[in-house]
């Protein structure tokens, strides 16, 4: 899947920044149990184990 830059800068950020974005961005969308997640990883058998599961990884909730 390709998901274009949009045509117009968003208020909240600088041209600058706008500008520096790629015109596209392609990404994958594994189901992962009950969620759909979207990613830039786009084989899963090439990125690192790690980053997979970084993708699938729950926040942890730190206690004080």
């Amino acid at each position: 899947m390709v998901w274009p830059k949009p045509k117009i800068c968003p208020s909240w950020l600088s041209r600058e920044k706008f500008d520096a974005f790629p015109e596209a961005l392609e990404v994958r969308e594994p189901k992962v149990g009950h969620k759909l997640l979207v990613t830039t990883l786009l084989c899963a058998n090439q990125a690192p184990k790690k980053a997979r599961g970084e993708v699938t990884k729950k926040p942890q909730l730190k206690h004080s």
